[in-house]
């Protein structure tokens, strides 16, 4: 497997490949490289051309972000036209994503809710400005978009754009 982190010393992308590779340690699944990509798209590509050169095997690609793993994305098809047996993986929910899972490129991404944080956030922040007490932790659902649900998490997507 590959992981593909972003910006070296970013918590949001950092604790993402550190949470990937916390349950990959008892999985078996054999980590060949760790890369940073810049949360850069072109990079990612760079880094996946050079983890598959390294390591013809590789088969798998978890990436911090969207952007790198639509990168990686690009790498495996310029390496393999038919790569069907990669699994590769990406975080955020774009709908660049959605729409290269809808194509059979990207197997999956996971939506953190963006719209819904931004929503709530000013929701609560109103209620402190009012004098209200809020909640110390407030939990956002995140979605696991795959081929299975890619063309509805897309019409919500472009539901909220069109907000």
């Amino acid at each position: 497997m590959l992981a593909i982190r972003g910006v070296p010393g970013n918590p949001s992308t950092d604790d993402r490949i550190d949470g990937a590779m916390e349950v990959l340690e008892d999985s078996g699944v054999e980590v060949v490289a760790e890369l940073a990509a810049d949360s850069d798209r072109a990079q990612a590509r760079a880094a996946t051309s050079d983890a598959l050169q390294s390591n013809p095997d590789l088969s798998i690609i978890v990436a911090a972000n969207d952007d790198m793993a639509l990168g990686a994305v690009e790498a495996v098809r310029a390496a393999k036209p038919d790569f069907e047996d990669f699994l590769i993986v990406g975080v955020d929910g774009t709908e660049d994503a959605v729409d290269s899972i809808i194509a059979g490129e990207l197997d999956a991404t996971m939506a953190q809710g963006a719209y819904e944080m931004g929503h709530r956030s000013i929701e609560e922040a109103v209620r402190v400005i009012e004098g209200e007490t809020v909640e110390e932790e407030i939990a956002i659902d995140a979605t696991l978009v795959t081929g299975d649900n890619a063309e509805d998490f897309l019409e919500q997507l472009q539901d909220q754009s069109a907000e």
